[in-house]
């Protein structure tokens, strides 16, 4: 959002303790209808046009003085393949700047506007209308919806509050409801990189927000109710275990020809290492060596107590996956 919106934002606020002149909003509607009837009829308006017109200071001010903020929020009901859509997607930052209190209430809006792309999309898709500008500007503004979200899921404290948990598991059950309706669209062949990227963001952020909680329950030494406790753990040791092999190939880019297969040991048999130089590669290497024995054996615990085990069992896991992740990053900064 520009400085100019936020501005404007600003004032819309101030404007929202004014009482209306109904008289007046009622001529003024009627004039703003006949204007876009003769524009209509006088220029075309193409699709990223109107996206300029909608940047405007203008429409702005026009879209919550002529119609009030109520009539803002109905916009979000003008179809895509129309020339009002760009009033729609400025009605969405207006929600945004008038609506949104904390990081919280953020997401929930961006949750709501990233759904409204894939109900666009699906739109397109019911009318045939299969116009590849379109279909990217859409999932790109899909990506940029899920692109704010993890910025507020980020913000969101881990601290016991009482309401955290529950709704970081609201905000993974709908991401996993928008990535489902991401999935039964079938544009991947008309944008096939970009339907690519918004698939492989959305699973990103429901990894995302499922660390979030992991770092919730292991900080707080409670649970969700959600069934996955287990999971969690056992996602989070396949993100470190993925983790120390990166590390261990990376080094091996760093090491001479005949030291390469040392590193490579520990992404393959985990057979003893020769020890190589300089020391801080050597002594990088010994940690994972050892990392990558204690997550075998990490595994073993794990595949013997899930099915049975108890929830102090689970956290003393929990425990040890942020012990490893610790020495994962202390390896990563010997290295720097």
């Amino acid at each position: 959002m520009t400085d100019k919106e936020k501005q404007l934002i600003d004032h819309l606020r101030r404007l929202k303790q004014v009482q209306p002149d109904f008289a007046y909003l009622k001529s003024f509607k009627r004039v703003l209808e006949n204007r876009i009837v003769l524009d209509v009829k006088s220029e075309p308006i193409f699709f990223f046009r109107a996206f300029r017109l909608a940047a405007s200071f203008g429409v702005f001010l026009l879209a919550f003085m002529g119609l009030g903020f109520g009539m803002v929020v109905a916009t979000q009901n003008i179809p895509v393949d129309t020339f009002l859509y760009p009033v729609k997607l400025v009605g969405e930052k207006i929600q945004l700047g008038v609506q949104s209190f904390d990081a919280k209430s953020r997401a929930d809006l961006k949750l709501k506007f990233a759904l409204n792309r894939l109900s666009e999309l699906k739109d397109l898709e019911e009318n045939n209308l299969n116009d590849p500008s379109k279909i990217k500007a859409l999932l790109d503004g899909y990506n940029q919806e899920l692109s704010g979200i993890q910025n507020e899921v980020l913000r969101i404290s881990v601290e016991r509050d009482g309401e955290t948990l529950g709704y970081l598991l609201e905000v993974e059950s709908r991401l996993e409801n928008i990535s489902g309706e991401l999935k039964v669209l079938r544009f991947d062949s008309v944008v096939p990189e970009v339907y690519l990227d918004a698939e492989n963001f959305s699973s990103f952020m429901k990894e995302l927000v499922s660390r979030k909680i992991f770092e919730y329950e292991t900080k707080n030494r409670i649970f969700a109710d959600d069934g996955q406790k287990w999971q969690r753990a056992m996602n989070e040791f396949l993100r470190l275990r993925s983790r120390g092999q990166m590390l261990a190939f990376s080094l091996n880019s760093s090491l001479s020809d005949g030291l390469k297969t040392t590193a490579l040991e520990l992404t393959e048999s985990g057979e003893p290492l020769v020890t190589p130089q300089p020391e801080n590669t050597s002594l990088t290497l010994d940690n994972l060596r050892s990392l990558n024995q204690e997550l075998d054996s990490w595994q073993v615990s794990f595949n013997a107590l899930s099915e049975s085990g108890s929830d102090e069992d689970l956290l003393k896991l929990f425990d040890s996956l942020s012990e490893f992740e610790a020495r994962l990053a202390e390896a990563e900064t010997l290295l720097k």
